[in-house]
């Protein structure tokens, strides 16, 4: 019977352990789940953070992301993050998150420590967590309303590492903006250079561009990043391309190249290597300049000391030569009235007439050539289409005798012009009869009038074998001619120069070779210039 009890005793101890057993099982197994879920709340915490630090967001926003992220594993009813003003020197409250009653200026913690204060509701702590990041605090967050039994050593170590974390994305979104900042910054640099300017790779890879060289090459800014600059070579804009290989760019001296494009532009290209510490090529700046003008310029003055020069050699030649050419011309007269029965005689005393008077228009044409740069010019307000009309009735036997169409196309609503009209008409003539002779006959000539800015422009074309590229610069040197010889002294255009010149205007020429030639005459408008009614 005793046996039977204690079996029926071991029986119900038996179930009441299993069952406590059982019961013990469930608590651990909740209690590890519970673990594992808290543990992968924390990881993804960990990883939430390291995305923010590659993130385009602003900081606020992220900051927000990661209180909310935060309270889901710290057992706490609110949080805030505090950071750092320099200007100020004190920590402003960013953001916060169901915690009304922070204040919106933190004082300053130590940089490893969490420290603690007693909240508001009984039984709980505000703990304030240092936001580091390589020694340097960035920041604060501090978490509210924490049960005070909560704040073991483990929430401790998790909380100063998500510290960390987050002062590492603040410090890494700093860095990021400050770069976006300094390449903006760059970029406005760039793009305040009017010539085409890029920055290369060591590789040849273009790194940066301003819009200069993008508008010349009509790309945009995606197109050419990361590419290499050769990739280009087929675009003869580019003026980069194919450049590289030819320089020795392992030292900091600068390369300077110069190149003509098929339009007659001339650039000068320079390029800078920028080395590292260890003399080694970090990167290249190559700067295209448009010396097109500098050039037309210095050709310009060039020829204007040229011109000067010539001239006084030609003033003391002229006055030399013009003496014994009248004393020559008088004796042919006297020997033609003692030789008018003798006709070879006759004929012989005509021929040395003529050349004494090629000789003495050619030294007429010294003389006006040397007198353009110092006689005074007498300015006054005249109409510039009059004195073209003054000249075409002057040489428009010319176009019936050579049967040439002339068109033209005069502005009637044209300023008058401060300008002396005798010396201007003599540059239209030289200009005109230039024309006549190119086209021969049944050629085409057009005279236009119009204004431009504050000049009077006045274009002569013909449809002429027009000028080669190789002569076209010396066509205003003194003596130089493309007629035959006897047809001019080849100081019509150099006098021209030298009128216009006296205007403070100047004359350009544009030629197609087989097609066409144009001269055009720039004449300043002064203020007193009026409109001709």
């Amino acid at each position: 019977h005793d046996s039977r009890t204690r079996l029926v005793e071991y029986t119900d101890n038996l179930e009441v352990l299993v069952a406590d057993r059982t019961e013990a099982l469930k608590r651990s197994e909740n209690k590890a789940r519970n673990q594992v879920k808290k543990r992968n709340r924390e990881l993804m915490l960990h990883n939430t953070l390291t995305e923010h630090i590659t993130s385009t967001e602003t900081l606020k926003n992220i900051l927000h992301q990661v209180l909310h992220e935060v309270l889901k594993v710290v057992p706490a009813n609110g949080a805030g993050i505090y950071l750092y003003n320099d200007k100020e020197d004190l920590f402003a409250l960013q953001c916060a998150e169901k915690a009304p009653l922070l204040a919106q200026v933190h004082e300053a913690i130590s940089h490893t420590n969490i420290s603690s204060n007693p909240s508001k509701t009984y039984d709980m702590l505000d703990i304030s967590i240092p936001l580091c990041c390589r020694n340097r605090l960035l920041g604060i967050m501090v978490i509210t309303e924490l049960r005070c039994e909560m704040l073991n050593d483990a929430l401790q170590e998790l909380l100063l590492s998500i510290g960390q974390q987050i002062g590492l994305t603040i410090e890494s979104l700093h860095n990021m903006q400050n770069l976006r900042q300094s390449t903006k910054l760059l970029q406005s640099v760039f793009d305040g250079i009017s010539d085409p300017l890029i920055l290369l790779a060591p590789d040849g890879s273009l790194q940066m561009a301003n819009q200069s060289f993008l508008l010349r090459n009509k790309l945009n800014m995606d197109e050419v990043i990361g590419k290499n600059i050769d990739a280009f070579a087929s675009v003869q804009e580019c003026l980069f391309s194919g450049q590289l290989e030819r320089l020795d760019l392992n030292t900091e001296k600068q390369h300077t190249k110069e190149i003509q494009l098929e339009d007659g532009s001339i650039f000068v290209i320079s390029f800078y290597p920028i080395l590292n510490r260890d003399h080694s090529i970090q990167a290249i700046v190559c700067l295209a300049k448009d010396v097109t003008t500098i050039k037309e310029t210095e050709q310009r003055i060039q020829q204007t000391e040229k011109l000067v020069a010539v001239g006084q050699l030609a003033a003391g030649v002229a006055h030399e030569i013009n003496n014994p050419l009248g004393v020559i011309l008088c004796h042919t007269d006297i020997l033609k009235e003692n030789n008018g029965d003798n006709e070879e005689t006759y004929n012989d005393i005509n021929t040395i007439e003529r050349h004494a008077e090629n000789c003495k228009r050619i030294v007429a044409d010294l003389l006006d050539f040397s007198r353009s740069g110092n006689s005074q010019i007498e300015r006054r307000l005249e109409p510039v289409n009059t004195a073209i009309e003054s000249v075409l009735s002057m040489v428009g036997q010319q176009f019936k005798k050579n049967h040439i169409t002339l068109t033209c196309d005069l502005d009637n609503t044209l300023p008058n012009c401060l300008m002396d009209s005798r010396r201007i008409q003599q540059v239209l003539v030289n200009l005109i009869m230039n024309s006549v002779h190119a086209v021969g006959n049944k050629g085409k000539i057009a005279i236009t009038t119009r204004t431009k800015k504050n000049h009077v422009l006045i274009e002569i074309e013909d449809d002429g074998p027009g000028i080669n590229k190789e002569i076209l610069d010396k066509i205003f040197n003194p003596f130089f001619s493309t007629k035959e010889p006897g047809q001019g002294t080849g100081l019509g255009l150099s006098v021209s120069y030298g009128i216009i010149r006296e205007h403070d205007g100047e004359i350009r020429v544009q030629s197609t070779p087989g097609q066409s030639t144009c001269f055009t005459i720039i004449l300043p408008l002064s203020e007193k210039s009026t409109i001709n009614e």
